[in-house]
């Protein structure tokens, strides 16, 4: 197998790889570049769920061992870099077993250096390690997330929005919800929502979204952030809009929340749930997240007719889609609506609704 690999990290049983590596290069993320490519080549040729032989094991090793000081001192580029492409190994055991055991660990001391750059590089790349889910909980078990609730109150505002950006992913555990879900995390995301910056209001919606699927935690948060989040729902940007109908189709669960959400937020509910020029990346999830609060909303007999004059032939059309959650949503709304739909042999399709 002929790996092409920077000659100072070649060992002398790659003879091949050695005749064929080129010279070092002195870009250092070029050189990051063909160190990932030489991780990249040899998992795809042994194949991902094979065991690696011992003697291709080391050679990654040697490659993830050199990599992860650029973690702790490099550019945020450089660290977008190599956590990604970490993230996209992370089914390879040998490399999964030295992000638990090597990298992980590190990057969670390194937060709590004094370093403001090296706590920057840190959570950043904690960040992106946890889109993986086999690593989610181990992340959020080992200390780490005081400190991303501290950095919620960072000066710095790349520090707010990386962590923001991790706890939203941790989040995708529940098994970490009450670990996150403190009074001190929930008032900080919410003092988020005030900021400039896009990107920190996304991550900040997206959590909180995600802290209001928690029955137990969904009244603080609505407390919190409910004004705030109806705000947003009019937001021009997708993701931040999105988050926000995410949010208040989990807080229109609670009957304390229920009136203001349906006053105020109908219209632009029932607008999004048709509308068809959002961004292709958002647009099933906003039709999930649309038929489920209008579907909650229309449970209350005050706000059925508005839903049913305006929503029901959308709904209709939604059993048709492709995504079983979207179906199961639509037909759980026209249920609430007291809408019961024929099939083809004159038998209802949906009489109730489904868990």
């Amino acid at each position: 197998m002929i790996h092409l690999i920077p000659k100072r990290i070649a060992s002398a049983s790659q003879g091949a790889a050695v005749a064929m590596a080129v010279d070092p290069p002195s870009d250092a993320t070029t050189e990051i570049d063909l160190m990932l490519n030489g991780i990249e080549s040899t998992v795809r040729n042994q194949g991902v769920s094979t065991v690696l032989p011992e003697e291709t094991q080391a050679y990654i090793l040697s490659l993830l061992n050199e990599l992860m000081p650029k973690l702790r001192t490099g550019t945020s580029k450089v660290n977008d870099t190599i956590t990604k492409k970490l993230c996209s190994f992370v089914d390879v055991p040998a490399v999964c077993t030295w992000i638990q055991q090597k990298c992980i660990p590190r990057l969670i001391n390194q937060l709590r250096c004094d370093n403001i750059r090296h706590h920057y590089n840190a959570v950043r790349a904690l960040a992106h390690l946890a889109a993986a889910e086999p690593l989610q909980l181990q992340i959020g078990t080992e200390g780490s997330i005081p400190i991303f609730i501290r950095m919620l109150s960072s000066d710095q505002q790349g520090i707010r929005w990386s962590a923001a950006n991790v706890i939203a992913r941790l989040l995708e555990n529940q098994a970490l919800d009450r670990q996150i879900g403190t009074p001190a995390c929930i008032s900080s995301l919410a003092c988020l929502l005030d900021l400039p910056h896009k990107h920190t209001v996304r991550n900040a919606a997206s959590a909180l979204s995600k802290l209001a699927g928690n029955t137990q935690l969904r009244s603080e948060v609505g407390v919190a952030c409910l004004p705030k989040m109806m705000d947003l729902l009019h937001n021009a940007e997708d993701g931040i809009q999105l988050n926000a109908a995410y949010a208040l189709a989990n807080l229109v669960h609670e009957e304390r929340f229920i009136t203001r959400i349906g006053e105020q937020c109908i219209v632009k509910l029932i607008e999004l749930l048709h509308a068809e020029n959002l961004n292709s990346k958002w647009a099933s999830r906003f039709k999930l997240v649309t038929a489920s609060a209008l579907g909650s909303l229309a449970k209350d007999q005050r706000f059925q007719s508005q839903i049913g004059e305006n929503c029901i032939p959308r709904l209709i059309k939604l059993l048709e889609s492709e995504n079983q959650s979207i179906r199961d949503l639509a037909d759980l709304a026209l249920v609430n609506l007291g809408v019961v739909v024929v099939g083809e042999e004159g038998e209802p399709e949906s009489m109730e609704p489904r868990n």
